[in-house]
């Protein structure tokens, strides 16, 4: 008979942690080796452990699997795009992990060429991540960005699409963007440094050496990240180094790629930038006249503050998100009370007018762009409604539907309620939260109940379609997403009112959203799951340190939660960029502060909720150490029998499993836990 798996036991080996100011005992600052074979052999005892115990959810968690996917059309398609005289669109096969991506000459009716199958690309891989792909002007030559480990450091090959054969240059250890000269014959590039921070820009000619690439620019500040990107018009590069609080631009002409880039806005501290082109201007949003953006414009032939012209003034009560150039026109993405709209002007007689939309709660988004047309293609959804895409004429003010994405199966939308309804903060601000259930809900504290939230970085989450969700919908779940502070739901000082010394605002809003469904009588405590990754993973976490009564189960991906070890060391991705949000624990205040809620250290005897942790071997952002130390101590210190399970995936980073189906796997894996310890079936 096989040995049942128990609970690991680390070992105990204090460590005296005395980088800095810095002297907690650690007991699990060995797990920190990552080339140490004990750590691989403690990883791989909690896998075993999770499989364990996850083995009397199999056959539910395989009956998901198969519901998740009866929903999906498996052979599907984008709405094409035309670049020259092409139509580009991406398709999907049934049974394939990945995307094939392809074009037709001329018309739509034409011969199909597949430029690149992801599916041949990823075969021997376990992971596998498109990062980007640049199609030439000339549409002869295809460039892209491939991972294959979860690390985020990248490969660049090259595809000649006239005789759709590679050419011989693979370039490593890159980011994942890319831009193209006019030439087509340039391609820029960045390279990441050993802390996984782009910080080289390259210039590449294609069919020669990599040792023979110009180094373009060296950005030696270590809390900016470098990036490159082609203007909508094409006729400029434009180069950005920037962080979560400050930017600085340059620009390239496009017909003169071997040009030193010229400076076009300075690092000043607090102010960022976001540029493009049409015609004579560049067009600017930035935060330099109001924290929730304003949008500007400079002549290209003297791009100076001097000369700035002001085409939409900063509104506490708007925020200007996004700006879409066109040939005649300028689109911006505003968000008002939360929901989001469009507002758009003619470039030649600067009329504007807005495009607002019915629904009460939804979320648009942006597909590809025609530079030279009127029309702004959008995405628009919410928790009821699948994607629908839409051309929009901005000369004709026309609504026309693309595609409307399907639900396999009997899909009822009007099954469903969805509405904003409002928490109340610690300090009596209210908070919003969308939910979506089925109608005819009783409320008398019964409801299982699945809070997701984030909070971070000025990040907003809206409400989408998810086919998965309906899986829990169809059990009778509520599901709920927290626009807490932190996040830029209300603007950008939603955003600032929850960071560096008021960071756990963020932590007694969520808390109170549990709260709130809790006192309405939508659900009891038991019932309750809330789930988060990354900074949400932290979020979750801090949340059941503070009130442990007040969840039944926790699932943290990627959690970021032990701040104070990742951010006392500069050598990791992305460090001293996280001070502007959390803090610098070289300065004794910020250390006192983030020691008060980094959910690691704050680990009680008490009871816990049931925790389920999920992590990548190879995640650069949110180290596996993280959440592998916090499952060890949670099992040594807490005083209850609810189960504490850490999944990590060995060749995975950040965003987990790659492969569409791997993740509905994942999916119906966390689901089948959370139905088994409701008694759901």
């Amino acid at each position: 008979m096989d040995q049942i798996p128990q609970p690991p036991i680390a070992s105990i080996i204090p460590n005296i942690q005395t980088i800095h100011n810095d002297t907690r005992v650690d007991n699990y600052a060995w797990m920190q080796d990552k080339s140490d074979q004990k750590t691989i052999d403690y990883i791989t005892l909690e896998n075993e452990y999770t499989e364990h115990i996850l083995s009397p959810t199999n056959e539910l968690k395989n009956h998901l699997f198969s519901e998740m996917i009866s929903r999906i059309q498996e052979n599907d398609s984008s709405v094409p795009y035309k670049r020259g005289d092409y139509y580009y669109y991406t398709r999907t096969e049934t049974g394939k992990q990945y995307g094939i991506f392809c074009r037709k000459h001329g018309n739509l009716d034409a011969q199909e060429e597949i430029i690149i199958d992801e599916n041949e690309l990823s075969t021997g891989f376990t992971q596998f991540v498109l990062g980007n792909r640049s199609v030439s002007p000339d549409n002869n030559f295809i460039a892209y960005t491939i991972n294959t480990s979860g690390n985020e450091f990248y490969t660049l090959r090259i595809k000649n699409l006239q005789t759709n054969e590679h050419l011989t240059e693979s370039i490593s250890g890159i980011s994942a963007n890319l831009a193209w000269a006019n030439d087509n014959q340039t391609l820029f590039y960045c390279k990441l440094n050993d802390a996984k921070r782009p910080d080289k820009l390259y210039r590449h000619i294609i069919n020669t050496e990599e040792n023979l690439d110009c180094l373009v620019y060296h950005e030696k500040d270590n809390t900016l990240f470098l990036g490159i990107g082609r203007s909508s018009s094409g006729k400029f590069l434009i180069v950005n180094a920037g962080n979560f609080d400050s930017s600085k631009s340059w620009f390239i002409d496009s017909e003169s790629p071997t040009d030193t880039p010229k400076l076009l806005f300075p690092l000043v501290k607090g102010i960022q930038y976001s540029c493009d082109h049409s015609g004579e201007y560049f067009y600017i949003m930035t935060n330099k006249y109001g924290s929730n953006n304003a949008i500007g414009r400079v002549p290209v032939n003297n791009p100076t503050q001097d000369y700035y012209q002001e085409i939409q003034t900063h509104n506490t009560s708007v925020k200007i998100e996004n700006l879409i150039v066109f040939l005649n026109h300028l689109v911006l993405e505003e968000r008002i009370d939360g929901l989001q709209s469009f507002r758009c002007f003619d470039l030649r007689t600067m009329e504007q007018h807005s495009i607002k939309f019915s629904e009460n709660d939804y979320t648009l988004g942006l597909d590809r762009q025609y530079f030279e047309g009127s029309c702004l293609r959008y995405v628009i959804t919410s928790f009821a409604t699948p994607n629908q895409i839409y051309d929009y004429d901005i000369s004709t003010r026309k609504h026309t539907l693309l595609k409307q994405s399907i639900v396999i199966g009997d899909y009822d939308a009007s099954l469903y309620e969805c509405s904003r309804v409002y928490a109340t903060a610690n300090d009596g601000v209210k908070i919003p939260i969308s939910i979506i259930h089925k109608k005819g809900i009783q409320l008398v504290g019964e409801n299982p109940l699945y809070l997701y939230g984030y909070g971070a970085y000025g990040i907003t989450q809206t409400p989408s379609f998810s086919s998965i969700r309906l899986s829990l919908l169809e059990r009778g779940f509520i599901f709920a997403l927290a626009h807490i502070r932190g996040s830029g739901y209300l603007g950008k000082e939603w955003h600032n009112q929850a960071k560096v010394l008021t960071k756990t605002i963020v932590f007694d809003d969520f808390i109170a959203c549990a709260d709130y469904f809790v006192q309405k009588k939508y659900t009891t405590p038991q019932k309750i799951v809330i789930s988060g990754g990354s900074a949400g993973g932290m979020l979750v976490c801090a949340a059941a340190n503070k009130r442990p009564d007040l969840f039944g189960i926790v699932i943290a991906r990627v959690p970021a939660v032990d701040m104070v070890t990742r951010l006392l060391d500069p050598s990791l991705a992305g460090t001293i960029a996280h001070y502007d949000e959390l803090g610098n624990p070289e300065i004794k205040e910020h250390y006192d502060y983030l020691m008060s809620y980094s959910p690691y250290d704050n680990i009680k005897q008490q009871d816990y909720p049931h925790i389920f942790l999920f992590s990548g071997f190879n995640d650069p952002r949110v180290q596996y150490w993280q959440p592998t130390k916090l499952a060890a101590k949670l099992r040594a210190m807490k005083t209850n029998d609810n189960f504490v399970l850490l999944k990590t995936n060995m060749n995975a980073g950040h965003f987990g499993v790659s492969g569409r189906y791997e993740q509905f796997q994942q999916s119906a894996t966390e689901y089948a836990f959370i139905f088994h310890q409701l008694g759901i079936s």
